[in-house]
């Protein structure tokens, strides 16, 4: 995605439950959030932006 800190202000403002409060440093250089499965189902949903 091209803006994971507004996606991430975003789906909180809704009141959806986030692992991270904020992207962290993932592999590669990406920055990663990750959705609380029992939001979505139990799927494990990670938010991803290239860095």
């Amino acid at each position: 995605m091209d803006d994971i800190d507004a996606a991430v202000a975003q789906l909180l403002a809704k009141g959806v439950r986030m692992i991270d409060q904020a992207p962290r440093n993932g592999a590669h250089g990406c920055r990663v959030a990750f959705i609380l499965p029992a939001e979505t189902g139990g799927v494990l949903m990670e938010l991803s932006q290239q860095g």
